[in-house]
């Protein structure tokens, strides 16, 4: 009969253990689940510092600059009137940065046109990149785009990133 009572009580332990480790597991699992999506993205995609417009600007009278902390950007547009489907050459001086890299991303503000990115050439002796590249034809007539020069030191610096807006026929 002790033999009976001890098994029993053996019995109901291990079924209590194997409950409170499913119970483990199954929260473990759920937490990793819930997070997972957040530690993927932080190991994809890097941080990225934006720099701020300093003044309103217009790039069809001329350079606009961005800056953050020692980092500045000035970003010209030739020829000074945008239109979709003709050549645009985009010039980016880059100060307080050794980039290695430069690339320039156009988008649309309020309509996705499609990746439209550019990588830029460094000038000889310079801190001056440049590109051409073309905008994608609107239907509605008159568009703002975002240009975005995203610059880094080497691959294993944060990207800095300026964008300027234009309006473009």
């Amino acid at each position: 009969m002790i033999d009976k009572i001890q098994w029993a009580k053996s019995m109901l332990q291990a079924t209590n253990l194997k409950t409170i480790i499913g119970l483990f597991l199954t929260f473990g699992a759920i937490i990793i689940i819930w997070k997972l999506p957040h530690f993927l993205s932080l190991s994809n995609t890097p941080a990225v510092r934006e720099l701020s417009t300093v003044a309103q600007c217009d790039l069809t009278k001329g350079a606009c600059y961005a800056k953050l902390d020692e980092v500045e950007i000035a970003l010209s547009i030739e020829p000074k009137s945008f239109s979709s489907l003709k050549p645009l050459h985009f010039t980016a001086e880059i100060n307080g940065l050794d980039a290695t890299e430069a690339i320039l991303d156009l988008q649309g503000k309020e309509m996705y046109m499609g990746i439209n990115q550019t990588s830029l050439t460094l000038a000889p002796d310079t801190r001056v990149w440049s590109g051409v590249t073309e905008l994608a034809v609107c239907t509605t007539g008159s568009m703002i785009w975002q240009a975005s020069i995203i610059a880094r030191e080497n691959d294993q610096t944060t990207p800095i990133k300026a964008t300027f807006e234009f309006v473009a026929q």
